[in-house]
């Protein structure tokens, strides 16, 4: 995403867009010259979308009005021609996103079969655990013992599905009002290429959510509190019964 702020846009959500105009067919003609834009909603348009192609001079514009009477399409034009036409009205639901809507909510970017070791520290104690090359888990600190393969590996999925709801700050200067200075509590990842990515769990800015920052990101994030429920079980919860 390059605005209203440069930012990692999501993948999925964008190509999704791009399907959605590349698709996109007219329905029926209304007028070939309209006297009137402001009739159809097109004086000022709804949504706007431009569409620049590899190797085009100048973007492609489409313009989205009102809905028609029936409410089943939209009213719309390529400026500079003067013909509006219909279109599906579902398209409105692609045209009119938010900037939130598009950008990367990935918070960790990672996968769970790269995971090789949690390191996790918090009020209910620290603790380390890894995998071997088998995939099994063990607890390796503060004592060794047989993890349980399930209950861990539901913590990786939550790990690798964690995504944000909202963001908190963009580039928190002070952590105290998000209750991370410092954090509680942390898990670093360790990952199969040898890097770690830490999550810093904070306060609860709702029921049910958590501030989160990755170590040394800028950005604090709101989060589902799933991930905070789950490590406030403890180490006990992850040990095999």
């Amino acid at each position: 995403m390059t605005a209203p702020m440069a930012v990692a846009a999501d993948a999925g959500e964008a190509d999704a867009m791009v399907s959605a105009l590349a698709t996109l067919e007219r329905d029926a003609v209304v007028a070939e010259s309209p006297s009137d834009l402001a009739e159809y909603g097109l004086a000022t348009p709804r949504a706007t979308a431009s569409v620049r192609l590899q190797g085009s001079a100048a973007p492609l514009v489409l313009q989205v009005g009102d809905k028609t009477p029936d409410g089943s399409a939209l009213y719309a034009r390529v400026p500079p021609a003067t013909r509006v036409f219909t279109v599906p009205a579902y398209v409105e639901g692609s045209l009119t996103k938010k900037p939130f809507d598009l950008r990367d909510r990935d918070v960790l970017h990672i996968e769970r079969d790269a995971v090789t070791t949690l390191d996790i520290r918090g009020p209910e104690g620290a603790f380390a655990l890894a995998r071997d090359a088998g995939g099994e888990w063990a607890i390796v600190r503060p004592l060794r013992t047989r993890a349980g393969r399930w209950s861990v590996d539901a913590l990786v999925g939550v790990l690798e599905g964690l995504r944000m709801e909202a963001v908190a700050a963009e580039n928190a200067a002070d952590l105290r009002p998000f209750g991370l200075a410092p954090p509680a509590p942390t898990v670093a990842i360790g990952l199969s290429d040898g890097t770690t990515r830490t999550i810093e769990i904070g306060g609860s800015p709702s029921e049910g959510r958590n501030h989160v920052r990755v170590a040394g990101a800028p950005l604090v994030a709101v989060v589902p509190g799933a991930l905070a429920g789950d490590l406030a079980k403890g180490m006990s919860e992850l040990r095999a019964k």
